[in-house]
């Protein structure tokens, strides 16, 4: 899998690396892909202050999580602000903890002595994105106004809005291109983290409400009491329909992605229930995949490429889940300079005939990647 073969029509541009288009982060004008998504891995030193450097720039959403025990994801915003903490891996309501995320620096981020984000000798993931630099603006696009924070060249928004309490609503995103991968937090209250996939039903659009829930393992699934309206999420809005949980007289946080060449990508694949399995193209080599069957109660198992250097990665966490980076024979993936390859047969992420949605985002375009 590692040749590719083409031969060209007569007229056509020779595919090569030269004539792969422009990528939205484009190292050649010293743009990559690490100047707004990187994964950087620490060791915890148990103090009340941990700086954690090197990264080529400051982050506005970072995601924390302790490898080593079972302990919380741990996800801030530079919109809600510091120390404001939200979960992947439950229901719980935001909490303000001074001991988490205690500051955003021009090339990383500062944690407190929370065990979650700082135990001495313990090690730690994190995967951290850019987005405006913390500046909002409000916006009415919707029945409801929002408030958001947006690079519509690397799409990527985030948005906080006050339900209306009653009826259908729908908020603006800034995205200027209708979100491909969209998740939305109740903030006041215990609720699921509820996503929508722009592909998670058998590889098509989801039905009206169609929805699967981000702290849990439970398939592709719709049903009575409301969640996403489909015809509303458009190029400018995010809509809910009447009688949902994501419309209650109480804030909520809402983040939204459009995928953008060499950048980021969300989409969907079969499983072939083979060692040698299904290879899925992004037009870039993965920083960090995450994926999720949608017809097979499984977790959302995240991977990257720091936690494994070399292929194949098989260390792996679960947005669903507290449980501490596990390795296990049914889990992993080879991490391509065009996309990753499924190596194991396991249900997980491959099962024969099952379907599953992913989240991409990039170390190199495929314009500029080798493997590795």
């Amino acid at each position: 899998y590692g040749n590719f073969y083409y031969s060209p029509p007569s007229g056509a541009v020779a595919l090569c690396a030269a004539n792969l288009p422009t990528p939205a982060a484009d190292p050649a004008s010293e743009e990559g892909p690490a100047k707004y998504f990187i994964n950087k891995l620490y060791t915890g030193d148990g103090g009340s202050t941990l700086a954690i450097t090197g990264l080529e720039f400051q982050p506005d959403f970072t995601w924390i999580k302790n490898r080593d025990q079972a302990d919380d994801h741990c996800l801030f915003d530079s919109t809600r602000g510091v120390t404001k903490l939200i979960t992947s891996n439950s229901e719980a309501a935001e909490t303000t903890d001074a001991d988490t995320l205690k500051s955003w620096t021009s090339d990383g981020f500062t944690v407190g002595a929370d065990v979650k984000v700082n135990t001495s000798s313990e090690k730690y993931v994190s995967w951290n994105w850019k987005a405006n630099g913390g500046t909002t603006s409000s916006n009415s696009d919707g029945s409801i106004t929002s408030t958001v924070q947006v690079d519509a060249d690397r799409g990527f928004s985030i948005i906080k809005y006050t339900g209306s309490g009653s009826g259908a609503i729908t908020y603006g995103h800034g995205l200027s291109a209708a979100p491909e991968f969209i998740v939305n937090w109740r903030l006041e209250a215990s609720q699921s983290r509820t996503v929508y996939h722009h592909l998670m039903n058998d590889g098509g659009a989801p039905a009206d409400q169609g929805r699967i829930y981000l702290d849990a393992t439970s398939t592709y699934d719709t049903g009575s009491g409301g969640l996403w309206d489909v015809s509303a999420i458009t190029s400018s809005t995010i809509g809910c329909v009447s009688g949902t949980w994501m419309n209650q007289s109480e804030d909520f946080l809402t983040l939204a992605f459009v995928g953008k060449e060499g950048f980021s990508k969300f989409s969907y694949y079969k499983g072939n229930g083979n060692a040698d399995g299904t290879f899925v193209y992004t037009g870039f080599r993965p920083a960090y995949v995450m994926i999720k069957s949608t017809d097979v109660a499984d977790s959302w198992f995240i991977l990257d490429d720091v936690r494994d250097i070399d292929n194949e990665a098989i260390e792996y966490l679960q947005a669903n889940s507290s449980a501490e980076g596990l390795n296990h024979s049914n889990i992993g993936i080879d991490i391509l300079s065009n996309g990753f390859k499924c190596r194991r047969s396991s249900n997980a992420l491959n099962g024969d005939g099952n379907d599953y949605v992913y989240v991409a985002f990039a170390k190199n375009p495929f314009k500029y990647a080798t493997a590795r």
